[in-house]
């Protein structure tokens, strides 16, 4: 058995593997190899064989087609390796405003090669700035903006800036060049997708969005380069 005494002794596919026997524990109190084969969108052999060398590090238990449960060191990496990750989509779609979806698929590939010391820097940095991140947040009201009694009829175009709380379009045209241009998209919002305005703070910045059925915070400079078409 492996005298484990660091998450860095346990290779990035193995801190995946630990992170979903948690998850699905905690969801479901139960964890399979059908369980983890299928969050982790993988074959069931290769999963045995990760659950087998897991077992052998003396990180998890299994006995042949039974349940996975974790050591108390497993579990103990596996909460870490679920902060670390939790934490870095919260910095990422919180902070730096990326979608929810973006924000999941990034963390995913940052939180295996980000060193300790930047990560470390990085939870100093989001627990002394929790309460801005929140005021931010808090500050997204569903009132009506001035002007949201102007008439709009479908088909019309116009900013997503400009559209009303309630109101929804569909997205025509983004007008950014290059980086802003390449940030907006990768929020999701691309020609064809139907948003909805849900939200706005008091001085019109930023403005809380739905697409996709998740809620996307953008800035209103952002919003002024989409062209919508009234729906």
């Amino acid at each position: 058995m492996a005298n484990i005494t660091h998450i860095d002794q346990i290779t990035p596919s193995l801190q995946d593997y630990l992170e979903a026997i948690l998850e699905s524990l905690d969801e479901t109190s139960v964890a399979t190899i059908s369980d983890i084969s299928r969050r982790l969108q993988i074959a069931k052999p290769s999963a045995t064989r990760a659950i087998k060398r897991l077992n052998e590090m003396g990180l998890a238990r299994h006995e042949h087609y039974g349940n996975i449960e974790l050591t108390e060191t497993g579990d103990m990496f596996a909460r870490q390796i679920q902060h670390r990750h939790r934490l870095l989509k919260t910095f990422l779609a919180d902070f730096l405003g990326l979608a929810e979806a973006i924000a999941e698929r990034d963390a995913c590939a940052i939180e295996h090669s980000i060193s300790s010391e930047t990560m470390e820097s990085l939870v100093k940095f989001v627990e002394q700035n929790k309460d801005k991140r929140s005021i931010k947040l808090e500050r997204v009201d569903k009132t009506p903006r001035k002007g949201d009694a102007i008439k709009m009829a479908q088909g019309d175009k116009m900013k997503l800036s400009d559209l009303p709380v309630g109101g929804k379009g569909r997205v025509v045209s983004v007008g950014a060049k290059d980086r802003l241009r390449r940030r907006i998209m990768d929020m999701g919002l691309v020609p064809g997708v139907e948003v909805e305005v849900v939200g706005v703070a008091p001085l019109g910045d930023p403005i809380e969005l739905v697409l996709r059925g998740y809620n996307l915070t953008l800035r209103k400079d952002e919003a002024e380069v989409v062209l919508v078409e009234v729906v």
